[in-house]
């Protein structure tokens, strides 16, 4: 029942997503007619990421990830590990690494530039939601759901795959980052008996976290800062309305 009911509110929030890309594409449309969005490339849709100034784009590809120059979509590179397929990817902000986790909760972080494995990391989230690279690139933080044990996020060592911290929250759908990479917002889910506020600071460097005051009445399915690292953007996991508030 519990499985059931998250993949029906993720194909809520899916349709409704859509339904908004749609709207807001109509909307571009009717505005200016020299406007048009066309696909420059296509790839497996199972998880991407961009680096930070938007020149390199990462991948599935079959089994393996692909590391594409956006500007003429040449593959700069072809990453793979044996019995590993890669389902949440995420490429770092300078662009020199991309990490993956498969669903047997095995890590991989790799150096885009030399093309080489540079160290491996083992979850114990049950089911992994989402990873991404600390802007200084020294963590790679993943965020999931664990029904049996509430682990639902874990920091481990870029250069040796060592876990450094962890949390037990219930469950988690997204992380973002500020301040240089030493501070990670993140979300969890509305069941954590320890975490009602919906989101909040995981400091990196001491492992202790903070929840952030907020009225939402469920978890926080995305978090989103700017670059001014002032403005801080929610999307509530229920259908209630997002908050933009001061990052203070």
């Amino acid at each position: 029942f519990v499985m059931a009911s998250i993949l029906f509110r993720r194909y809520f929030s899916l349709l409704a997503a859509l339904l908004v890309s749609n709207f807001l594409l109509d909307a571009i449309a009717a505005a200016d007619a020299n406007i048009r969005i066309e696909p420059a490339q296509t790839f497996d849709g199972a998880s991407a990421s961009f680096s930070k100034d938007g020149s390199l784009f990462a991948s599935r590809c079959g089994n393996a990830i692909c590391v594409v120059r956006t500007k003429d979509g040449a593959v700069l590179r072809q990453l793979e590990a044996t019995n590993f397929l890669p389902m949440q990817i995420a490429i770092s902000y300078s662009g020199r690494y991309v990490a993956a986790a498969d669903p047997n909760k095995s890590g991989r972080i790799w150096d885009i530039t030399s093309g080489l494995l540079a160290s491996t990391f083992q979850s114990r989230v049950e089911f992994i939601n989402r990873i991404k690279i600390s802007p200084d690139e020294q963590v790679v933080l993943v965020a999931g759901t664990s029904f049996k044990t509430k682990r639902s996020h874990e920091a481990f060592r870029m250069k040796d795959g060592q876990l450094i911290h962890e949390l037990k929250l219930g469950g988690g759908n997204d992380i973002t980052f500020r301040d240089k990479g030493n501070v990670a917002l993140i979300d969890a889910r509305p069941y954590s008996p320890k975490f009602a506020a919906g989101f909040g600071a995981w400091n990196l460097s001491s492992g202790g976290f903070s929840p952030i005051s907020s009225s939402l009445g469920a978890g926080a399915l995305q978090i989103a800062i700017d670059p001014t690292d002032e403005l801080l953007a929610v999307v509530p996991d229920g259908g209630d309305l997002g908050q933009i508030g001061r990052a203070s």
